[in-house]
């Protein structure tokens, strides 16, 4: 018992497990549980982060490099210093023109868990008329890691046929974009300087400049201090990574030097892309749209498809927000002391270098049942929240049904051009989501289309005295939709800027269009300039007369029986950041449409 406790507390402190996402995939074969009888596994669904890589900023390597280069001259470096140069040296000569590229090591690291995969599930990958069906970010990075685990594939099954997508649509349709949560204004600064000082030591700096505080300040200012030691931090876990290099960092230091930085680190990647009670909601939202990604080509598969695989090759926030979605255990729930990582939720285990997400489909013959295991780095996993009397294999049904109940909570991005749903009669809400031709990128429209031949329906405004939200202007209205409508004296503001619009048509047929452009969201609602919201205007409703309302935060449209129950929200007000229904501005005036029979 002994030898163990003091085994775990040597493993606990060691300075090499605080690694932030950059800790290396545990490569090893892992212990996994066969089908039951009469289960063959017929489908693979697969979401891979790429393998481990350079870094991506070029001052991580020159910024480090400039300060220990400088001070050498002046003869200010201790004989520790003076290692650390040449071993930093060394490091960014290799890394000069690699930014961000995969390492030799990530190469291996998707070779290998492919070989494994493709060893444990041989029904999938052999045939002739095995086709698998690949996505990927347009990253270097992840375009690689993808190359090297067809390459597996293709080692043990020349014949496989690949259908490969890449570009910007494919980002969209597949992955969610890095979370635009207002967490970066309300904790970003805070946390990166809590960061900063958390991880600074007056001991570390001492150990390779000579003459204290004073002769160090000759190379740096004081924040230029603190950000050094950061700087040599991610230098020192990256180039762990880097075997072939051969240099080790990691000798310089000590576990307390690097704990407080990781674990502020950690926090803030909790907030951003994990299960945080503040922000968990808008990381689900994120991984929505690769979930439905996931089920939709499960269910084509499943039902007679070509594929027999579906691959996807992308980042660690996006693998994060999915390991929420799915409700894997271990990754899902809020957690009462994020500060402590090793504790609680760890990026590093959830998200190592190469980490991946595995669900894998078993039929039976003659059976309707069809059985799927999920695997977290290939190791098995239960889902939050569904039971199962076949651990660790779920009925793909409860699962399925699960995860579309939760994504039933979450806007559906991937369907492209006009959807359209009755409000009542004579009016309908329309949303369109796609590429727009004129703008050429993706746009989020929302409209809301009212026939006035009706008599029963009128347009007017009002003016209150204090600016108000469009949603309780649309509450004290008892209107059917409500738009903000402040204009401002030059009709457009920014015409060239793309950005969230507002504006009120009328078409020759007399109906009336309160629409809301969104904005902000990569990939998603990229926003319009002026030129191109004319267009679109025209395009979609040849207006008789278009009024031009305000754009950018107040752009907000309310409709009856649309958004969440309490306030009709339809669009996403970019005021908050969060791209949800909420964070809505004031207006002074607002548009209504108003319905005489008050139905």
């Amino acid at each position: 018992m002994l030898f163990v406790l003091l085994a775990c507390n040597a493993f606990a402190q060691d300075i090499k497990t605080l690694t932030w996402s950059f800790r290396p995939y545990p490569d090893v074969e892992t212990a996994w549980t066969p089908a039951p009888a009469g289960y063959k596994p017929v489908y693979l669904a697969n979401f891979s982060r790429h393998g481990s890589r350079y870094l991506s900023d070029d001052e991580n390597y020159t910024g480090p490099l400039k300060v220990l280069e400088a001070a050498g001259k002046d003869g200010g470096l201790t004989e520790t210093g003076k290692a650390l140069l040449e071993d930093v040296r060394k490091i960014a000569a290799d890394a000069n023109g690699k930014l961000g590229m995969l390492l030799p090591r990530g190469g291996r690291e998707h070779r290998h868990i492919m070989e494994r995969t493709v060893a444990r599930y041989p029904e999938i990958f052999t045939g002739k008329d095995c086709k698998i069906d690949v996505y990927s970010s347009t990253s270097q990075r992840c375009l690689m890691s993808m190359a090297y685990s067809l390459d597996a594939i293709t080692a043990k099954n020349p014949k496989v046929w690949y259908d490969r997508h890449v570009g910007p649509g494919i980002q969209a349709e597949v992955f969610n974009s890095y979370p635009v949560s207002d967490v970066h204004h309300t904790y970003g600064a805070a946390l990166e300087e809590q960061e900063l000082a958390e991880g600074f030591s007056e001991a570390v700096l001492d150990r390779f400049f000579k003459g204290g505080e004073a002769g160090q300040l000759r190379y740096m200012d004081a924040e230029g201090r603190q950000r050094f030691v950061r700087l040599l931090w991610e230098l020192t876990i990256d180039n762990a990574l880097n075997d072939e290099l051969g240099i080790d960092l990691y000798k310089y230091f000590t576990y307390d030097d690097f704990y407080g930085s990781w674990r502020v680190v950690n926090w803030r990647e909790y907030l951003i892309i994990g299960p945080s009670a503040e922000y968990g909601e808008i990381v689900r939202n994120e991984a929505s749209t690769t979930l439905r990604h996931i089920i939709e080509h499960a269910d084509r598969a499943l039902a007679g498809g070509p594929y027999k695989a579906t691959l996807r090759y992308g980042h660690d926030t996006q693998m994060a927000p999915l390991a929420v979605e799915m409700d894997i255990e271990g990754c899902c729930a809020p957690t009462p002391d994020p500060l402590y990582p090793e504790t609680s939720w760890s990026l590093d285990e959830i998200c190592p270098m190469c980490g991946n997400i595995q669900l894998v489909f078993f039929r039976k013959k003659g059976s309707s049942d069809i059985l799927v295991k999920v695997l977290l780095n290939e190791r098995e996993s239960r889902i939050a929240g569904v039971l199962t009397d076949k651990w660790p294999f779920y009925h793909w049904s409860d699962l399925r049904a699960h995860y579309m109940e939760s994504l039933e909570k979450s806007p559906d991005f991937n369907r492209r051009g006009w959807q359209v749903a009755d409000v009542q009669e004579g009016v309908v809400y329309k949303r369109f989501s796609g590429v727009d031709k004129v703008s050429g990128v993706h746009q989020l429209v929302h409209a809301v289309d009212v026939d006035l031949n009706n008599p029963r329906y009128t347009v007017t405004s009002t003016l209150d005295a204090s600016s108000t939200t469009a949603s309780d202007a649309f509450r004290q209205a008892g209107a059917v939709a409500t738009v903000n409508a402040t204009c401002v004296a030059d009709a457009v503001r920014h015409p060239d800027l793309r950005d969230a619009r507002t504006a009120l048509v009328t078409t020759a047929d007399n109906h009336a269009i309160l629409l809301v452009v969104d904005a902000r969201r990569p990939n998603v609602a990229e926003g319009m300039n002026a030129a191109e919201l004319s267009a679109f205007l025209e395009e979609q409703f040849h207006p008789a007369r278009v009024m031009y309302l305000d754009d950018g935060e107040t752009s907000t449209l309310c409709v009856k029986g649309q958004g969440p129950a309490d306030t009709h929200v339809v669009n996403y007000p970019s005021a908050s950041r969060t791209f949800l229904h909420d964070g809505e501005w004031t207006a002074t005036n607002h548009f209504h449409i108003l319905d005489s029979r008050g139905q």
